[in-house]
């Protein structure tokens, strides 16, 4: 996240010469259009640093068309306010994001979740596509029948399902992959293999590693 005031050196406080930097280095290798992890609110100073980090991805020259966002969740949402104030933030974010050439924006669910605790989202993920945009998050494969309908986009953990990935391809909606591995391995070869050929093989459409 953008943060002038208190840059760090670490993975999350930046600059935007830190940012800029890192975002010129992603490019570099080969990532097309990496997460908006910057924190909105109704503030004015929350606007004004997602616009910035917007913009800085716009002059580095990744694709904008697309926004996968992270900034903000979608939780549980249980009751009709809750629902009507995620939507306000959905719109929100859509109204910062269009300037910049974001016609699909996603927003992340809660990270992970299985069970009850990934069916009771389904009611906010309505909520978040009545506002305009769209829902991603990060789980297992295995969960289509329960939530694949509501669910844009599954980044599937571990090794890729082709059978998963055709089941939310049929209803127009996209698998991608992490964990297999995560970032770190000094391997190139793993990395280029398992999110390169095999994605392929598998009918991914693709990767985001944390």
């Amino acid at each position: 996240q953008l943060q002038p005031d208190k840059p760090t050196i670490s993975s999350e406080y930046k600059s935007a010469e830190q940012m800029r930097a890192e975002l010129r280095d992603m490019q570099a290798h080969g990532i097309s259009n990496p997460t908006v992890y910057q924190y909105l609110s109704h503030s004015r100073t929350a606007e004004a640093l997602l616009k910035e980090a917007l913009q800085l991805r716009r002059e580095v020259g990744f694709t904008t068309d697309t926004l996968y966002f992270l900034g903000m969740n979608t939780g549980i949402s249980s009751t009709a306010s809750q629902r009507a104030e995620l939507a306000q933030r959905v719109r929100q974010l859509i109204g910062l994001a269009r300037p910049f050439g974001s016609k699909d924006v996603y927003v992340y669910g809660i990270d992970e979740a299985q069970g009850e605790k990934l069916l009771a989202q389904r009611k906010a993920w309505e909520a978040v596509h009545e506002a305009g945009a769209k829902v991603y998050v990060a789980g297992r494969t295995g969960n289509f029948e329960k939530v694949g309908d509501v669910l844009d986009l599954l980044v599937a953990a571990y090794k890729p399902n082709k059978d998963e990935a055709d089941k939310y391809h049929k209803i127009g909606h996209q698998v991608f992959n992490y964990a297999n591995p995560q970032v770190g391995v000094e391997n190139p070869e793993a990395y280029r293999r398992n999110y390169g050929l095999l994605l392929w093989q598998s009918d991914y459409d693709g990767a985001m590693d944390y």
